[in-house]
């Protein structure tokens, strides 16, 4: 399956990582290598469009590992595709509110929430929610602060998607006729 993915086949890679989801039961693998197999084939059904069984993969994540954010992110992010801003927003508070997702895993639902508002053309909310998450990776753990903090690609992740905002936020106030320099 993850050759196939590597190499964009992602009919062929539905095919090998849904067969390696049939055979990893729970009593064959750990709930996180499962939960692994799983999220591959859902982000491999949310790639091509199929965000019913995507969304399907990712609630049985979020039942079966409540604590991978992956689960809860991949079930927000289609949401988010399909249009139900509203219902993808409720998703990460939610795994906000509980006591599940902590950590680094945090970052994953913030970044989701801001390009959720951008997406949907709440700009200076995204700004907000980006910078908020930003501000929190280094506030969530203060025991263990490397713990908490994001990883360089989701700072960078951060970073470009609060830039976007923030363009579009510019374009927004200088109006429809505005010209760029």
């Amino acid at each position: 399956g993850e050759r196939a993915r590597r190499l964009y086949a992602n009919q062929e890679a539905i095919v090998h990582f849904g067969r390696a989801a049939e055979l990893a039961g729970p009593e064959v693998v750990s709930p996180e290598r499962r939960a692994d197999i799983m999220l591959a084939l859902a982000d491999l059904h949310d790639l091509v469009g199929d965000y019913d069984e995507a969304l399907r993969l990712y609630d049985a994540v979020r039942t079966e590992v409540p604590s991978d954010a992956r689960g809860w992110r991949g079930a927000a992010a289609s949401r988010r595709k399909r249009g139900e801003y509203d219902v993808a927003i409720a998703l990460v508070d939610q795994a906000f509110s509980s006591s599940f997702v902590a950590g680094d895993q945090r970052a994953l639902l913030w970044l989701e929430k801001g390009t959720t508002f951008s997406s949907e053309g709440r700009f200076t909310e995204a700004i907000e929610t980006l910078e908020a998450g930003l501000a929190s990776a280094g506030n969530e753990n203060a025991a263990e602060p490397d713990a908490c903090r994001p990883a360089p690609l989701e700072r960078f992740a951060h970073k470009f998607a609060r830039q976007v905002a923030e363009r579009n936020v510019e374009d927004e106030e200088d109006g429809p006729d505005a010209t760029r320099d």
